[in-house]
């Protein structure tokens, strides 16, 4: 009997052993509905340091722009119903009008000169002719067309070959640039547009671009 009973003392005493060994090393692993307190790692912290544009002066009929498109967007989103919508987009398109003309000169009040964006696609159709894309805003672009469907008559698709296709396919998406060429003219909108829907028009407008020119701001 002494045996046996000495058995069950040893036995027991290594379940509270094993117990208090494992109740120690839980406390020392997180929890898995507990926060995650491990800071981002150094490498992705400079990463988005280096994709973060500096402040770089914008011409004064592009801020311009800029605050138009934001305004009517606001409006839109603020109208009570599609009628008054749809009566926004007339009139935001004669004050675009009346402001390029006023700002950028009656001689070529459509011709933009080192305009300031941040490159947004960097593509190419089937034939090789260059699609580019560059962000002035959170929700405005100056675009080439992405077909050749699209661009007949306005002829923005970047040739190859060109010192223009060179300079682009030297780009980053994400990079901030210089860009210059011509804006096309049309009575909806002002400045040609190629959104399919009055929303993405009104909100995220798409404005149709000739580049002639883009250069990195980091090169000057």
């Amino acid at each position: 009997m002494k045996v046996i009973k000495s058995f069950f003392v040893a036995a027991l005493a290594l379940l509270v052993i094993v117990f208090v060994v494992s109740a120690i090393g839980g406390n020392n692993q997180p929890a898995a509905n507990q926060p995650n307190n491990q800071t981002e790692p150094a490498g992705a912290a400079q990463a988005i340091q280096q994709t973060a544009a500096p402040a770089v002066p914008v011409p004064p009929m592009e801020a311009k722009i800029i605050s138009i498109v934001n305004d009517y967007a606001a409006k839109y989103d603020a109208a009570p119903n599609q009628m008054a919508q749809g009566a926004l987009r007339p009139a935001r398109a004669r004050e675009i009008c009346h402001v390029m003309a006023a700002l950028n000169g009656a001689a070529d009040p459509f011709q933009l000169n080192n305009w300031v964006g941040i490159v947004q696609t960097l593509s190419s159709n089937n034939d090789g002719k260059g699609v580019l894309a560059i962000a002035i805003s959170g929700n405005t672009i100056f675009t080439t067309w992405n077909n050749d469907l699209s661009d007949i008559g306005d002829n923005t698709l970047i040739q190859p070959g060109t010192a223009l296709l060179t300079k682009a396919s030297a780009l980053s998406v994400g990079q901030q640039v210089y860009f210059s060429g011509r804006v096309f003219v049309n009575k909806k909108d002002c400045l040609e547009e190629q959104s399919l829907t009055m929303d993405g028009a009104m909100k995220n407008p798409a404005f149709t671009f000739k580049f002639t020119d883009v250069r990195p701001v980091s090169a000057n």
